[in-house]
Order: structure tokens, then C-alpha cells, then sequence
């Protein structure tokens, strides 16, 4: 896949520098709180074995987003992964 078709249509991207149950972490961020979530993003994230994770933006930090969760037989997001907002 050729990042610039990956990033089409995307206002931010970046790379997971964390993850846990509900966040992906990317220290080289600084939205404003709930900036996000307030204007609606929808985060996707794109693994290294090829799968594509799509998720409403609950709230945010600075350089955390969090969401609902990620759905139980695909993981988290791994350190590394490609992610964009839309």
C-alpha cells in the first residue's frame, strides 16, 4: 500500500507510540483536549499483518485518543502501526 493513498482524505496522521485496551498513544502530538471527539474523528489504524481498525474518537488528550475499545479477536494497535484520523 502506498502511503499517500493511505493518508487520502485524512486532517492527521501519525504512528502509535502506545496502545492498551481503549488508546492509542503518539508522543509527537499535541491536539487540544476532546478536540477530536468534538468535531466527530474517526480514528483507523492499520496493522502490520494487514488489518484495518476503524473506531469512533471517545475523547482525547493531548497525544492520547481513546475509544470503546478494539474488537477482541484483532488486538490492539501495536508500537509502530500507521494511523490516521478522518
Amino acid at each position: 500500500m502506498i502511503v499517500e493513498d493511505v493518508l487520502a482524505g485524512s486532517f492527521d496522521h501519525g504512528y502509535v507510540t502506545a496502545s492498551d485496551s481503549t488508546t492509542i498513544t503518539d508522543t509527537k502530538h499535541d491536539w487540544p483536549v476532546n478536540f477530536l471527539s468534538t468535531n466527530g474523528a474517526t480514528l483507523i489504524v492499520y496493522t502490520a499483518n494487514g488489518m484495518i481498525l476503524v473506531r469512533a474518537v471517545a475523547s482525547n488528550t493531548a497525544n492520547t485518543i481513546t475509544v470503546s475499545g478494539w474488537p477482541t479477536t484483532l488486538g490492539v494497535p501495536s508500537k509502530g502501526n500507521r494511523f490516521k484520523l478522518v
